[in-house]
């Protein structure tokens, strides 16, 4: 009897007998190491769901199955990782500007500049004399003589942005 010798193949591996019933029914009694896969995968399943549980606050899932011994133990992501990297302070600010005609001006800024300064740039390399606004896309912003003074880290526009060029 095939299903008899896989079932008792897993109950001698330390299976209980309810799992390896499960893990024998739901393979179509294929063989041991079928039940076993399924059982693996079960196992790892309830684990992650469990680690998630602890990692994001929602405490214990546990189902109440024991495990077979594993290979290696296992180690949680909290032993792993280190304190959350702290928020960069950029010091340059990468600005891509689309103008009327659709191409583009692309150059690095300071972070602490003002944005008359991109305005300074677009006028002697693309404006053709045009007076112009100067827009975000998304979330979308048009740009007002009063935020002309204010540094590009201010406005959001670090570490990088594209604005657009409109007619005024």
């Amino acid at each position: 009897m095939a299903e008899c010798t896989t079932l008792d193949s897993l109950l001698e591996m330390g299976f209980d007998r309810n799992r390896a019933e499960k893990a024998v029914a739901h393979t179509g009694n294929q063989g041991i190491e079928r039940a076993m896969d399924w059982q693996r995968v079960k196992d790892k399943i309830a684990r992650d769901r469990e680690e998630r549980a602890r990692k994001f606050g929602g405490g214990s899932t546990s189902t109440g199955l024991s495990s077979p011994p594993s290979e290696a133990p296992l180690q949680s992501p909290l032993e792993n990782q280190g304190a959350p990297p702290a928020k960069k302070d950029y010091d340059d600010c990468r600005i891509q500007v689309r103008l009327l005609d659709g191409s583009t001006l692309s150059t690095v800024f300071k972070a602490q500049e003002p944005l008359a300064a991109v305005r300074v740039y677009v006028q002697m390399n693309g404006a053709n004399g045009q007076d112009f606004n100067l827009i975000t896309p998304y979330p979308r912003r048009v740009y007002t003589d009063l935020d002309m003074e204010k540094p590009l880290s201010e406005l959001g526009l670090v570490p990088s942005a594209v604005l657009v060029v409109t007619k005024k």
